[in-house]
């Protein structure tokens, strides 16, 4: 499996958890066979290689602190891991609106991220998961590069 670091995990007390809808708990059944799965991700692992980007490598550094800005002063759970392929910042995020200085810096590090991705996260539906992903490294995948990195 590919390993990653914690670089910073932070979490704040939520109001909103007690109004969570519990029929939004509830768990879709789990289909299909678990060692395809398995199997399959085990093929894509052994067959990625990960070529790194001295630049990409020495500018992590301003998404990470602005992660991690973010988090401090606005209150927002946050992981950032470091992995083989770059850095990961899932900010938890209430339903809420953005605006002023928190819509601008969250702006910037949306911008700074090569990949982004909403989730509603299994074990809090009151929140949306925003998942950005800044990349270090490229991606080839039996051979074929797939990132395209600057």
């Amino acid at each position: 499996m590919f390993e990653k670091k914690m670089i910073f995990s932070k979490r704040y007390p939520n109001i909103l958890e007690n109004f969570c809808d519990k029929k939004l708990t509830e768990n879709c059944p789990n289909t299909g066979d678990y060692r395809k799965r398995t199997d399959f991700i085990n093929n894509i692992e052994n067959d990625s290689k990960f070529v790194p980007v001295p630049k990409r490598i020495k500018a992590k550094e301003p998404f990470i602190h602005l992660a991690e800005a973010l988090s401090k002063n606005y209150e927002i759970d946050t992981d950032i891991y470091e992995n083989e392929g770059g850095v990961t910042a899932n900010l938890y995020i209430e339903p809420s609106v953005l605006s002023g200085e928190l819509k601008i810096l969250f702006t910037h590090l949306v911008l700074m991220a090569d990949n982004i991705s909403f989730f509603i996260p299994k074990d809090k539906k009151h929140l949306l998961l925003v998942r950005l992903d800044y990349f270090t490294h490229e991606l080839y995948l039996s051979g074929k590069k797939l990132r395209n990195i600057r």
